[in-house]
C-alpha cells in the first residue's frame, strides 16, 4: 500500500471505532466528538508525514553513501561481492516496505551500478582477468535482481547491458596495458 492507502485505510479504522464505540458520546456532543475524531485524524496524517519525510532522509543518504563507495582493486573480488550484498540489502528493505517504490529500488540500483562500473573503469588495468570472468558468469546467470529489475523506461539501456559493456572495455584495457599497447 502506499502512503494514500494507508492514511485512507487508518483513517476509516479511527472512523468506524469511534463511532462503533462512542456514538452515544457523539449523540450527546457531537462537536466533542467531532473535534475528537478530528484531531485523531490529524495525527494519523501528521504520522504519515513523518514517515514520507524519513523514507525521503533515507532515500538521500542512501543515494549519497552509494555515490562515495569505493573499493580495493587488490581485493577485486570482493569488491563484486559487496555490489552483490549491497543490491541484497537493498532488496530487503523494499520487501520490508521501507523503501515502497520500486522505481526507487531501480535508482539505488543504477547508482550501485554506475559506482562499480567506475571502479571497474578506473582500475581496469590492474583488476585480474579472472575476475572479469566472475563478474560476467554472474550477469549471464541472471540470478541478480540488480540486473534483473525491470527499467523504468523501455527506451533506457539495461544495468545488464551497461555492465557487460563495462567490462568489456575493461577487459580490452587491461589486455591492452598488458601487451604494451597502453601505458599508465
Amino acid at each position: 500500500m502506499d502512503m494514500f492507502d494507508r492514511f485512507k485505510e487508518s483513517v476509516n479504522s479511527v472512523l468506524y471505532t469511534s463511532f462503533l464505540n462512542e456514538y452515544d458520546l457523539f449523540k450527546k456532543d457531537p462537536d466533542n466528538f467531532l473535534q475528537d475524531l478530528s484531531q485523531q485524524v490529524l495525527d494519523l496524517a501528521q504520522e504519515e508525514i513523518a514517515v514520507l519525510q524519513l523514507r525521503n532522509v533515507l532515500m538521500r543518504f542512501l543515494e549519497t553513501s552509494i555515490g562515495k563507495l569505493v573499493w580495493s582493486a587488490d581485493e577485486s573480488e570482493k569488491a563484486w561481492d559487496s555490489t552483490k550484498k549491497i543490491a541484497s540489502e537493498l532488496t530487503k528493505l523494499t520487501e520490508q516496505a521501507i523503501i515502497e517504490d520500486i522505481n526507487e529500488l531501480d535508482d539505488l540500483f543504477w547508482s550501485l551500478t554506475y559506482r562499480f562500473g567506475f571502479f571497474i573503469d578506473i582500475f581496469a588495468s590492474t583488476l585480474p582477468d579472472a575476475f572479469y570472468d566472475v563478474v560476467q558468469q554472474d550477469i549471464v546467470a541472471k540470478k541478480l535482481l540488480l540486473v534483473n529489475l525491470e527499467e523504468q523506461q523501455d527506451w533506457l539501456e539495461a544495468k545488464e547491458t551497461y555492465l557487460t559493456r563495462t567490462l568489456k572495455c575493461s577487459k580490452a584495457k587491461m589486455f591492452a596495458y598488458q601487451n604494451g599497447i597502453l601505458t599508465n
